[in-house]
């Protein structure tokens, strides 16, 4: 506790280490896997509200409810899932989730989609910053 105290008294900043050192030589991946996910979960939603029309669920305003978000999701996700136009993909998928996130609000659902909406955000922005990742068309520049 006393080195602590004299460590934090005297500003003398010790690096901290990293408990798994292995991992940073993957950290690669994770652009490619937090890419796949997010196509993913984009392709599934929209499997999703195709079906509910299938049985006969009604949306108000089908344009703005159904049209519209069927043909954003379906291309933002098969574009995140290639890997062509990533950083574009991810705004998409950005201003899909802003939409989503205050729809859902507006009209009181529950709070699990609301949540799925804020990590699609969270993930779009870091996708948006860190690039496509490997296995992919974008050349980062």
């Amino acid at each position: 506790m006393t080195q602590l105290c004299y460590t934090f008294l005297n500003n003398k900043q010790k690096p901290m280490l990293n408990p798994f050192p292995f991992l940073l030589s993957l950290s690669f991946i994770a652009p490619l896997v937090l890419r796949i996910a997010l196509g993913g979960v984009l392709l599934w939603f929209t499997l999703n509200k195709i079906l509910d029309t299938k049985k006969g669920k009604i949306y108000p305003s089908p344009f703005l409810t159904l049209y519209i978000p069927v043909v954003v999701s379906v291309v933002t996700g098969l574009l995140l899932i290639v890997g062509s136009w990533t950083q574009y993909a991810a705004l998409l998928a950005i201003l899909y989730a802003i939409t989503a996130f205050i729809y859902e609000i507006l009209n009181n659902r529950q709070t699990e989609t609301i949540i799925i909406y804020f990590l699609i955000f969270t993930i779009a922005i870091s996708i948006a910053t860190t690039g496509a990742g490997i296995l992919a068309f974008d050349l980062p520049l």
